[in-house]
This record gives structure tokens, C-alpha cells and sequence, in this order.
């Protein structure tokens, strides 16, 4: 019975340990499936989310948006099973510092962030740091044995590490093995329930985490997509699809040799090759798309590499941002920085800026060059006193502090300055204060021009105005002495005009009145050939008479004082032609008057103006049937001429110069009368009023007088 009872219990202990061995070898070769199965996922879930780290952070080059972006992911996905978890660190030192809060940190900081001293533990992490990657089974920050995969972080020196512990991988089959006890068909079916029950959460998790990058991914504020090594588009997001006009269907049948400007697409294709090789890890560009409506937009286009878990180049990353608007403003810009430096080069005057403490922002060629420098670029950072006029550095120091602390420009004010070569010059400045936006002061700025030779002639202008004051005191002397001359002289012409006006007017009224007393008492005894003799006395006595007092008023117009004011000629020229009436009584006369300005003269002189003019043309047109005459003004040169002209028979104009010229007639006495004083009176009385006179006729044509005035001032240079 023993016996049997010993031979049952060995059988089955046997039985139990072959039901043990059996069970146990299936859960080692299950846990070992599982163990390889969990290496691979984190091995490939550390791959992934390492190179998205790399890609956005050449895109953006903000370590903190990244740390914020995976702490927010670690809220939202508490990570690969209950004890796994994600996490970043890079070395201080000896010490290892984690980036992210950790989720099964002991340390009581509150903030989950964690230093490491202690070189046994963190194994996973430090690997990490020292650039290796893979996967192990090793101590972690807490010294809890774990099954981790580990990669560096290009560009950053971060350690990324993915693990879960080992008690968490190895529990779910301890608790088979306890329970093989109850059969090998219930230890395989409860092994199975646990295996699924175990990595259904991790897939989850690792689904959720991608499924969040992809979110991102689709609904990021700049173009993102993922490039086939060829060019093909991989995966586009919807803002790629707007900057290019292509849907993202249409795109994947395309390549970015397709949508890259041909002009940009050689320098592209050189960054991709050496991206492949290995040579750069990311490249940057500013570069052309072609869009689909065949506009073109200007891009930002990062690329960085995507390595498969072999290390062999998988797939492109590239971000592109529209910078369409920003490269426009740049060239509007660009045009107008060129053209206010040609601007500032091309004035004469010298231009320079600086900022509050009198260090110079920049200037133009001229005021480098007074400087003693040969570019306007050296100028900047320094000061007065490291330039040419360092001597007077001080002084100019002192005005521009004045200026900025008031405010207040100072202008045109001048000022001393010693040349590059040592020489003592003379400058015209101003200095006005630069203000920015908000309306506070930043700098001031300046102008100057050399005023070295100006100041030069002044100083010669004012010894010549001391020398002329010496000659103009002389000379008054002398004027008041020649003043005196002439008034004698001129009373004494006064004296002669009225004798040889009495002394000759004397015997031709003697003649003609003997002439008279002839004719009255013996006319009748008198031949015809005597009578038109005596006549012919009397007549030349009679024009000797007005020949006499012509020149006595021509004599006048020199001498008397001018009485100036507005006259309206309209007025003058009405009265001169209403007071011919008996020159003009029977015949056929068209007189024609137009529009006539208001001149500054003489109104009585003016008016014998007009009679003169207005006379000859009346006795120039008797020949003609019926005459025409008119008077009127237009625009010559620039000037307005007053005309009179008239169909009479003209002049020949040859003799133009003898025209206003005393007794010069260019016609018969026996065919038209007059003394030959008429012109020469016009012509004088035009001369008083600082005006002109000249004459254009045609013979048998007519003739036309032309005048201008500027108004009139008498012998002695006064106004009445």
C-alpha cells in the first residue's frame, strides 16, 4: 500500500514534473517569443519617435517645444504597460540628468525630473549617451532590472530610451507556471489569455502615441511630408497640398523633381546626394516651387534623413514653409536699402548716425573719407576720438549729448573740424534726433557740408566791403561835386533854351508879319509866281515856329520830374484818339482797340505817347480808301508789348536805325508834313518809363510799333 502510494506519488510527481517541464519549456519558449516580440517593438517605437525628435528640432531649433510636446504625450499615454515609460537625458558632468518627468520615479522633488550619480545604475541611458543603441536587459534610474532599447539623439546629445520592466514581462508567466498545476491545456490556454492580455495594452499605447504624432503630422501649421529616397511623396499634410495646389492623391504620382523650380532644382539635387552619403545630417534651403496653377512660391524646405533600425537611410523628412510674402518684402526692401544708399552716396553733403553714446551706426563715402577711412563699414563702432578730428572730439561729443537729451534738432550752425591731413576747416552742421516707433530717442543723425572756402570768400567779400565803403565815401565826395556841375550846367541850358527860344521866335514873327502887311496891301499887284512865293515864306515861318517848340519839348523830357502811378491804357488811348478827330474828320477809318493792360508811368507823357503814334498813323493812311488802325497788346518773349499798327504805306526797313532819330524822315516833306521830332519824343518818353520801342513794316503794307514798360523814374532817379 505504501508501496503503491509511493509508486502513485512518484507518478505523479513524475507526471506533475513531465506536466512541469513540458508547461515550463512552453512558457520559456513562449517568454522568450514575447521577450524577442517587446525588443522589437521598443527597439522600433525608440527609432521612430528619436528620428521625429531630430526632424523637428533642425525644423524649429527649440529644444524646450520638444520636451513640452513629449511631456504633454506622456500625460495623454501613460506609457508602454504599467511600468514602461519613454525617457530623455544628457550628461552633466559625470551625472546623468533626465529631461522629462518620470512616471515611476521614488525621488519625493515633486517634479518626477531626476539626477543620477551612482554609475551602476541607468545602464540603458548611458549606453545611450556614450552613442551606442539597442537593447538590453539592465538596471534602470532605480536600479530595477528592465528590458530597454536605447539610441542617441542626433544634433542634440540627448540619450532617448523605451523600457518596461522585467518583473511586468516575467510576471504574466511566473502566474502560468503556478497555475500549470491545473493542467498543460489550462496552463497553455491561460498562458495565451495572458500574453494577449499583456500586449494588447502595449499596442494600444504605441498605437495611441502614433496616432497623435499623426495628428500633428497632418494638422501642423507648415508643409510636412515623408520622401521616398527617389523623391517620390510618401505622405503629405494638407498645408503642403495648399502651398502647391495639388491634392495629396496628386502628389504621390509625383516626384520633387516635379514641383522644384528648374533653376533650383540642380543646387536641391547636390543636398539630397550628400544627405545619402552621409555627409550632412539635414540640410536648409530657400528655394522656388512650381505650383499647379504654374504660379510660383517661394519656400523654407528642411530635409533631414530617416534611418531604418539597420542604420540604412529609409525615408525624407521634409518641412516646408510658404516664406512668399516675407521674400517679397525682402526684395521690396532690398530696393529701397539700394536705393537710399544711392540716395546717401550720391548727395554732396556728408551723412552719418550714431547711437546714444556717440559710436557711429554709419555714414556715406564723402564723410568716410573726411575720416581718414576708405569704406563707410569701418566707420561703425567707433568714435570721434578714433578719427581724424580727434582734437575736437570733445566738442562735438558735447553737442550731440545736448541734442538727444533735448530732443531737440540744432540746425545749420557752424563749426570747426581738423581734415585728415591736419588742416583747420570750417563746417555747416545739423544734428536731429532719431527716434523709433514708440517714439523714444535710439541715435542721432547728422549732416554736414565743407563751408572752408565759402568762409574763405566771405572773409575776402568783407575786406572788399570795408575797401568799397573807403572808395564809395571818396566817390560821394565827388558825385556831390559833379551833382553841383550839373545843376549849373542845366540851369544854364534852361537859361539857353529860353533865349534861343525868344531870340529866334523874334524875327519870324517879323517876317511873317511883314510877309502879312505885303500880301494885305499889294497882294492884288502881286504875280501869281510872287504871291505863291510869299506863301511859301509864311508856311516855312509857320513850321519854323512848331520846329522850334518840338524842340524845346523834346529838350524838356530830359529834365522834367516823372509824376508815376497806375495808369490804365485803356483810358489813355481813348482820350489820344478822341483829341485827333480833325485829322480824321470825312475820311473811312476802321479804328480797332483791344484789351490794354494797366502799366506804372506818366499818365500825361504816355498820352503824347499814344498822340504821336496814333498822328502818324492817321497821316500814313490818308492814300489808303478806307484805313485801318488798331491797337492792342500781346505776349513777346516773355513780356507784354503794347502795339499800334496800321495799313498805311510802311517804311522801308533798311533805314530802321534812322527811324527815332531827331529830324531823321523817311518820307517826302511835300508828300506827308511833320518836323521829325515825333518819334525821337516817343522813343525818350518810352526810355523814362525803363520800357523799349521798335518798329516792323513792309512798304505799302503798313507798319507796327511795339512798346514795353517797366515803369518810369526821372533824371535824378526818383520816383513821383
Amino acid at each position: 500500500m505504501r508501496l503503491h502510494r509511493q509508486r502513485l506519488l512518484l507518478l505523479i510527481v513524475t507526471m506533475a514534473a513531465i506536466a512541469v517541464t513540458v508547461t515550463a519549456v512552453a512558457v520559456i519558449v513562449l517568454y522568450r517569443s514575447n521577450l524577442e516580440t517587446q525588443e522589437r517593438r521598443l527597439e522600433d517605437l525608440v527609432a521612430y519617435r528619436a528620428s521625429l525628435i531630430e526632424a523637428i528640432f533642425r525644423a524649429t531649433g527649440d529644444p524646450l517645444m520638444i520636451l513640452e510636446q513629449l511631456a504633454d504625450a506622456e500625460r495623454h499615454a501613460p506609457g508602454i504597460g504599467m511600468t514602461g515609460e519613454f525617457t530623455i537625458a544628457r550628461r552633466d558632468g559625470g551625472d546623468l540628468v533626465f529631461l522629462t518627468p518620470l512616471r515611476n520615479s521614488k525621488s519625493n522633488s515633486g517634479s518626477g525630473v531626476l539626477r543620477i550619480t551612482d554609475a551602476g545604475r541607468a545602464e540603458p541611458m548611458r549606453r545611450a549617451l556614450a552613442g551606442e543603441r539597442g537593447t538590453l536587459i539592465g538596471r534602470d534610474y532605480q536600479g530595477e532590472d528592465v528590458l530597454a532599447a536605447y539610441r542617441p539623439v542626433a544634433g542634440l546629445g540627448w540619450g532617448l530610451v523605451a523600457k518596461i520592466d522585467l518583473a511586468e514581462v516575467r510576471a504574466p508567466f511566473l502566474r502560468a507556471a503556478t497555475l500549470a498545476l491545473l493542467g498543460a491545456g489550462l496552463l497553455v490556454a491561460l498562458g495565451a489569455v495572458i500574453f494577449t492580455r499583456v500586449t494588447s495594452p502595449m499596442i494600444l499605447l504605441i498605437e495611441d502615441s502614433e496616432r497623435r504624432l499623426r495628428t500633428k503630422f497632418d494638422q501642423a501649421a507648415v508643409g510636412m511630408a515623408e520622401v521616398g529616397l527617389d523623391g517620390t511623396w510618401l505622405r503629405v499634410n494638407q498645408r503642403l497640398c495648399d502651398i502647391v495646389g495639388y491634392s495629396s492623391s496628386e502628389l504621390s504620382r509625383l516626384t520633387l523633381r516635379d514641383v522644384t523650380h528648374p533653376e533650383d532644382l540642380e543646387h536641391d539635387l547636390e543636398m539630397v546626394a550628400k544627405l545619402l552619403a552621409g555627409e550632412i545630417a539635414t540640410y536648409n534651403l530657400e528655394q522656388r516651387y512650381l505650383r499647379k496653377d504654374g504660379g510660383i512660391v517661394w519656400i523654407n524646405l528642411t530635409v533631414s534623413l530617416v534611418r531604418g533600425s539597420s542604420g540604412e537611410p529609409d525615408f525624407c523628412i521634409a518641412i516646408i514653409e510658404d516664406i512668399s510674402q516675407r521674400k517679397l518684402f525682402e526684395i521690396e526692401l532690398a530696393e529701397s536699402r539700394a536705393m537710399l544708399q544711392t540716395v546717401v552716396e550720391t548727395l554732396p553733403q556728408r551723412i552719418f548716425w550714431k547711437d546714444p553714446e556717440g559710436r557711429y551706426l554709419g555714414c556715406n563715402q564723402p564723410f568716410a573719407a573726411d575720416g581718414g577711412l576708405t569704406s563707410p563699414a569701418e566707420i561703425i563702432g567707433r568714435d570721434d576720438h578714433e578719427l581724424a578730428w580727434a582734437e575736437v572730439a570733445d566738442a562735438y561729443r558735447a553737442d550731440d549729448r545736448a541734442v538727444i537729451k533735448s530732443g531737440v534738432a540744432k540746425l545749420d550752425f557752424e563749426e570747426p573740424q581738423i581734415d585728415r591731413e591736419g588742416r583747420r576747416t570750417w563746417l555747416r552742421t545739423s544734428k536731429v534726433p532719431l527716434r523709433g516707433p514708440d517714439g523714444q530717442i535710439f541715435g542721432l543723425l547728422g549732416t554736414y557740408e565743407d563751408i572752408t572756402a565759402r568762409k574763405a570768400v566771405e572773409d575776402e567779400v568783407h575786406r572788399h566791403r570795408e575797401h568799397l565803403e573807403e572808395l564809395v565815401e571818396a566817390r560821394s565826395a565827388d558825385l556831390e561835386q559833379t551833382i553841383a556841375q550839373l545843376k549849373a550846367v542845366n540851369e544854364e541850358l534852361e537859361s539857353f533854351s529860353y533865349t534861343v527860344s525868344h531870340d529866334l521866335r523874334a524875327p519870324l514873327r517879323a517876317i511873317d508879319g511883314f510877309v502879312r502887311i505885303l500880301v494885305e496891301d499889294h497882294g492884288a499887284a502881286l504875280s501869281p509866281e510872287a504871291q505863291r512865293c510869299v506863301q511859301t515864306v509864311r508856311d516855312n515861318a509857320k513850321n519854323m515856329g512848331l520846329l522850334i517848340d518840338d524842340l524845346l519839348s523834346f529838350s524838356k523830357l530830359s529834365r522834367e520830374e516823372l509824376r508815376v502811378g497806375p495808369v490804365e491804357l485803356d483810358e489813355v488811348v481813348e482820350e489820344a484818339w478822341i483829341a485827333l478827330a480833325a485829322d480824321y474828320e470825312g475820311r473811312r477809318v476802321e479804328f480797332v482797340r483791344g484789351d490794354l493792360p494797366q502799366v506804372v508811368g506818366d499818365p500825361r507823357l504816355l498820352k503824347l505817347v499814344f498822340a504821336n503814334l496814333l498822328g502818324n498813323a492817321v497821316k500814313y493812311t490818308r492814300p489808303r480808301e478806307v484805313a485801318r488802325i488798331e491797337v492792342g497788346c500781346r505776349r513777346l518773349n516773355g513780356d507784354t508789348a503794347v502795339f499800334v499798327s496800321d495799313n498805311g504805306v510802311g517804311f522801308d526797313m533798311r533805314y530802321k536805325d534812322k527811324l527815332f532819330g531827331v529830324f531823321q524822315r523817311l518820307h517826302r516833306a511835300d508828300d506827308f508834313e511833320g518836323t521829325g521830332i515825333g518819334l525821337a519824343t516817343v522813343q525818350r518818353i518810352v526810355n523814362r518809363h525803363r520800357g523799349r520801342i521798335w518798329a516792323e513794316a513792309e512798304i505799302d503794307l503798313g507798319a507796327t510799333f511795339f512798346m514795353t514798360f517797366s515803369g518810369g523814374s526821372d533824371a535824378s532817379g526818383q520816383s513821383g
